[in-house]
């Protein structure tokens, strides 16, 4: 447990901009309802799927300037980068995106 609270650690301090943490808890759910439009409508879900994360892959990229450690994270360990996600945005649905604070939250 103690390995995946420093997994989480990391995880949130690579979100320090608001406005990528906007983005995350307005296009995470987005990447979700994609999967699920995908089971009826095969290419809008991906369509859909294919511009939320090409947003969030850009503001990782531009706003962040960390694209290599977030894929490298998601890559190495995708089970704990997803639980990571989940407990990311029930904190910030919490706080908000805007004051939650990756160096305590």
């Amino acid at each position: 447990e103690n390995d995946f609270e420093n997994f989480y650690r990391s995880h949130v301090m690579r979100h320090p901009s608001a406005a990528n943490r906007w983005l995350v808890a307005v296009l995470d759910p987005v990447l979700v309802a994609s999967l699920v439009l995908s089971l009826r409508k095969p290419k809008a879900g991906a369509g859909l799927y294919a511009a939320a994360f090409g947003v969030l892959t850009l503001a990782h990229a531009v706003l962040e300037r960390n694209l290599g450690d977030e894929a490298r994270a998601l890559f190495a360990r995708p089970l704990a980068s997803l639980r990571a996600e989940g407990r990311f945005l029930a904190a910030m649905w919490r706080k908000g995106p805007a004051t939650f604070n990756p160096s305590v939250d």
